[in-house]
């Protein structure tokens, strides 16, 4: 099938009047008008075809477009029973092992770890020394060198470490 716009260039020039096809009383020939009308009209069809072939093309890549969106959001909800179901049973794991206990099996080794975090009141931000705060668009808490200030001794009001306990899976 030929492109559309050579198509549409032939109609143009079926539909011109060959100035040779005059003849002398300034009449063109009725063959000659017979054979253009039938250049054109199956010029159209050819035209038609290929603007429902397009529009048929363009109606399959939205399909595609739709069928590909919905196995994203097919996915993106797998996904999400996936989550919901890590946290579930992590949370019972966490609730079923004691802090000091120890699980070692073939596949995997279950035990708690220990992390120290930062804590600042919102209202002690302010408070802060200077050294121990970071202005970005607001006034609020350096933590890593807060922490690390309380650690060795420091005692700054409204900033406090305390102990964090996080499920190990290995």
């Amino acid at each position: 099938m030929r492109a559309l716009y050579k198509i549409n260039e032939e109609m143009q020039k079926a539909m011109e009047i060959d100035i040779e096809l005059i003849d002398e009383n300034g009449e063109i020939p009725i063959a000659a008008v017979i054979a253009s009308n039938q250049a054109i009209k199956s010029l159209e069809i050819e035209r038609s075809e290929k603007l429902i072939n397009t529009a048929l093309y363009i109606k399959n890549l939205q399909a595609e477009k739709q069928a590909r969106k919905d196995a994203i959001d097919y996915q993106k909800a797998e996904i999400s029973k996936l989550d919901k179901q890590i946290e579930t049973n992590h949370n019972r794991l966490a609730n079923d092992i004691k802090h000091d206990e120890v699980i070692a099996g073939i596949d995997c080794r279950i035990k708690w770890s220990k992390s120290v975090r930062t804590e600042v009141d919102d209202e002690a931000i302010a408070d802060l020394p200077e050294e121990y705060q970071r202005i970005i668009h607001k006034v609020e808490a350096d933590l890593p060198l807060l922490k690390y200030a309380i650690k060795n001794g420091a005692v700054i009001k409204g900033a406090y470490n305390v102990d964090h306990w996080k499920l190990k899976i290995e």
